[in-house]
C-alpha cells in the first residue's frame, strides 16, 4: 500500500475553532463498513482493526469503540438492518403487544401524587421466522391499529416466500386469507385458531380448538396459564 493511501487515515488539519479531530471520514468509515460486513460490535471492531493492522506491518492508530460510535453521526453507511432473506421459505408467527408510553403525566402522579393524563399507548408488531429464531419483521403503531390492518406492512419486509403464516385468533378472517395468497400464492398454509364465536361459513365444518390443537400440533393454554 502506498504512503498516499495511508496518509488518506488521519484526518486533515482543520482551520475553524474546536478540536482537531484525530481520523479521517475515510477511516471511520471503512471501520465500520466492516462492522457491518461482519456483524461486530464495536468493541470487535476495534479488535479487528488493530489486528488488520498488526499483520499488514501498519504503523497506525486505530479508533477506540467510543470514537467509532460517535463519529458514525453524519457519516453515509451501510445499514445494520438486513432485509428479511432466508435459504428457503419462511415459517411466519405474526403477534402484537402493547405499549405504554411514560411522560409527563406518569411523572407528575409518582412524584406529586397528581392526577396523570390520559396514558397513551403504542402497538409493537413482530413476526418471527421459526426457521431461523429471528425477527424478520415489525412495525409500531398507535394503539386503535388492528392487527390484520398492520399486517400488509410486515409483509412488506419480507423478500422471500412465506410457507406457513402462524397467527393467534385476532388475524382470523378473509381479508387476511386473501392478502395471504395474493402475495404468496396458494401454497401458504395458514395456521390460525378459530376463536370461540365462530360462525363458520357454508359448506365448512365446524372444528372445535382441541381439534384444531391436535390437527396443527399447536397446543392452546387456558388463560390461566397465559
Amino acid at each position: 500500500m502506498k504512503d498516499e493511501a495511508l496518509s488518506l487515515w488521519t484526518a486533515r488539519r482543520r482551520t475553524s475553532r474546536g478540536g482537531q479531530p484525530k481520523y479521517s471520514d475515510l477511516a471511520i468509515t471503512l471501520s465500520l463498513t466492516l462492522r457491518v460486513v461482519y456483524g461486530l460490535a464495536l468493541r470487535q471492531t476495534q479488535g479487528l482493526m488493530r489486528s488488520v493492522a498488526a499483520l499488514m506491518g501498519f504503523d497506525i492508530a486505530v479508533p477506540d469503540f467510543s470514537t467509532l460510535s460517535r463519529r458514525s453521526k453524519g457519516l453515509a453507511l451501510p445499514s445494520t438492518k438486513s432485509r428479511a432473506t432466508t435459504s428457503g421459505p419462511v415459517h411466519l408467527v405474526v403477534d402484537s403487544t402493547g405499549l405504554k408510553v411514560f411522560g409527563e403525566g406518569e411523572w407528575l402522579e409518582n412524584k406529586h401524587k397528581a392526577k396523570a393524563k390520559r396514558k397513551r399507548w403504542r402497538k409493537l408488531h413482530l413476526g418471527l421466522n421459526l426457521v431461523s429464531g429471528e425477527i424478520v419483521c415489525s412495525d409500531l403503531t398507535v394503539d386503535d391499529v388492528g392487527d390484520p390492518t398492520a399486517l400488509p406492512g410486515l409483509l412488506d419486509q419480507i423478500g422471500g416466500a412465506v410457507e406457513k403464516f402462524i397467527a393467534d385468533g385476532a388475524y382470523d378472517g378473509t381479508p387476511s386469507r386473501d392478502l395471504l395468497a395474493t402475495r404468496f400464492g396458494e401454497i401458504v398454509e395458514v395456521i390460525i385458531p378459530p376463536v370461540l364465536s365462530q360462525n363458520f361459513s357454508p359448506g365448512l365444518q365446524p372444528v372445535c380448538r382441541q381439534s384444531w390443537s391436535e390437527r396443527s400440533r399447536f397446543r392452546i393454554l387456558p388463560p390461566s396459564r397465559l
